[in-house]
C-alpha cells in the first residue's frame, strides 16, 4: 500500500502544478459489496470514502485521480471469529462532462490498482495484505453553486478480482456517494 501511495503522489504533483483547471472532490457514501460469498461474512456493504484531483482537460474532458477507503468487520463462518476487510483504490479515470452549466451530468471510466487487506483474529487463519487490478465506471451530476464551489451526486462500479485465500473474489461493488468539489 505505501508503494502505491507513492506512485500515486507522484503523479499528483505535476497536477497541482497546473492551477486554474484543478480541482478536489471529497466523497462520503454507501459501497456494496459484489461477491455473495463475501457478503456471508462482512454483510451486505458498508461506508465508503473517497477523494479524487482532477485536471480539467478542456470542454467536455476531465481526467482524474482517484484514492479513498473501504472497511468492513465481519465473522468468519463456522467460529464466528472476528474479521476485517479493507481496501484501497488508487484509479486514474477520464469522465466526460455532457454539458458546462452550473448542472453538469458526467459519466466516466478508469483503470488502476486495489491495495486491500484481511485480517483475522484467528489463529487458524492468516492476515492478506495484496494488490490487484480494478475496473471503475460511474455516473453521476456536480451541481456549481459558487465559480470554484459545488455539490456532487455519484453512482459507480468496482469491478476487481482478487485471489485473498488463493479464490478468486470480485472485491468491488456498486458505490453511492455525496460529496463537494472545490476548483483551485
Amino acid at each position: 500500500m505505501k508503494k502505491a501511495a507513492v506512485i500515486l503522489v507522484a503523479i499528483l504533483m505535476p497536477l497541482a502544478l497546473v492551477a486554474g483547471n484543478v480541482f478536489g472532490e471529497l466523497g462520503l457514501g454507501y459501497r456494496t459489496i459484489a461477491d455473495s460469498n463475501l457478503t456471508d461474512v462482512y454483510g451486505s456493504g458498508g461506508l465508503n470514502f473517497s477523494l479524487n484531483l482532477g485536471y480539467k482537460v478542456g470542454h467536455p474532458f476531465t481526467l482524474l485521480l482517484e484514492t479513498g477507503y473501504f472497511s468492513k468487520e465481519g465473522k468468519t463462518i463456522g467460529l464466528g471469529e472476528k474479521t476485517t476487510f479493507s481496501y484501497i483504490p488508487f484509479i486514474l479515470k477520464g469522465r466526460y462532462n455532457i454539458n458546462s452549466g452550473n448542472f453538469t451530468p458526467y459519466v466516466g471510466a478508469g483503470v488502476g490498482y486495489v491495495a486491500y487487506k484481511v485480517k483475522n483474529d484467528s489463529p487458524f487463519l492468516e492476515d492478506v495484505s495484496k494488490g490487484t487490478m480494478g475496473f471503475v465506471v460511474e455516473t453521476g451530476v456536480c451541481y456549481k453553486v459558487q465559480e470554484n464551489f459545488g455539490f456532487l451526486l455519484n453512482a459507480g462500479y468496482l469491478y476487481a478480482k482478487a485471489k485473498p485465500f488463493d479464490v478468486e473474489r470480485n472485491i468491488g461493488g456498486v458505490l453511492f456517494s455525496a460529496g463537494l468539489r472545490v476548483k483551485f
